[in-house]
């Protein structure tokens, strides 16, 4: 790996257990959600200033919000800017609030990684494009935020950064980015799948919203046997080869991850940064023989 700048994101409520060695290895530390508020609730002054008090530069992630949360987020916007002056939004809804209010310059704004999706980030892009003439599967594989309108809307909101998964299949769309003025931070590994507007995982365990935080402190383990085919509105079985090839998916409340990492030789020297999720990663630590984190 070489020497980019890194980042590391975790939940408020587990900043006391990271090693020491651990936070030292990282330039920032990023705290919040990409999904639920609820998950954010118990970030409280006394954590602000604990995590301040680190010394690194602070990020805080705004989960997606809906109008009725949007009360919530007043309330709490000013009070997490006395600690940061990072945002990351995963909402177009959020971001042009921010536009709007006016925030102050000095506040810089990240766009999460919510907002930037491919085809190929569905696990079936490869059967999605297995009868397409290569022109259409380069055509409709790039990035949604590469062209000039999105480009002109991102720098009007003040975006500097753009969060993604780094597949190797976007390589022309992040050098698009770079080239048109954002520094891309590209997430080390386990790649967004879906993410819901409701959340399966309280529905499943018939836990009350808002008093189900725990539920998703640890992944559940998912593997794919079945999917729906919406053209012929059926349910298509997988084959073992295919269900292998796809591996294992983590679900972290409304959120899932596919279990497994991305090949990062070619497009490492794309990035400008490395962020390292433990909140829906498997464990990090730091191999100190070799001064460098990795995810096991």
């Amino acid at each position: 790996m070489t020497d980019l700048s890194k980042e590391i994101r975790i939940h408020h409520d587990s900043i006391d257990g990271l090693n020491e060695d651990l936070i030292q290895s990282f330039h920032t530390l990023s705290i919040g959600h990409t999904g639920c508020m609820y998950k954010m609730i118990s970030l409280s002054d006394q954590s602000l200033i604990r995590i301040s008090e680190i010394g690194k530069r602070v990020k805080i992630e705004i989960p997606v919000l809906f109008d009725a949360h949007f009360d919530w987020f007043q309330r709490n916007l000013d009070r997490w800017l006395k600690y940061s002056d990072h945002l990351v939004v995963n909402d177009w809804g959020t971001l042009s609030y921010l536009h709007e209010k006016g925030i102050s310059s000095e506040v810089e704004l990240s766009l999460g990684r919510k907002l930037a999706h491919s085809y190929f980030h569905s696990p079936w892009s490869v059967y999605i494009f297995q009868e397409e003439e290569a022109a259409d599967t380069e055509s409709w594989s790039e990035l949604n935020l590469a062209n000039n309108e999105m480009v002109e809307w991102l720098k009007e909101s003040r975006i500097n950064e753009i969060e993604i998964d780094p597949l190797p299949q976007l390589i022309p769309s992040i050098q698009y980015l770079r080239s048109s003025g954002f520094k891309i931070n590209g997430f080390h590994g386990y790649p967004l799948v879906s993410m819901s507007r409701s959340c399966h995982t309280l529905r499943y365990f018939d836990e009350k919203k808002g008093n189900c935080q725990h539920l998703c402190n640890t992944a559940i383990q998912l593997g794919a046997k079945e999917r729906w085919n919406r053209f012929e509105d059926v349910m298509e079985h997988i084959s073992k080869p295919i269900r292998e090839e796809l591996g294992q998916f983590l679900v972290y409340g409304n959120i899932v991850v596919q279990n497994k990492q991305i090949e990062i030789e070619n497009i490492e020297k794309e990035m400008d940064s490395w962020i390292f999720d433990s909140r829906f990663s498997p464990k990090i630590e730091l191999k100190k023989y070799k001064n460098e984190v990795t995810i096991l």
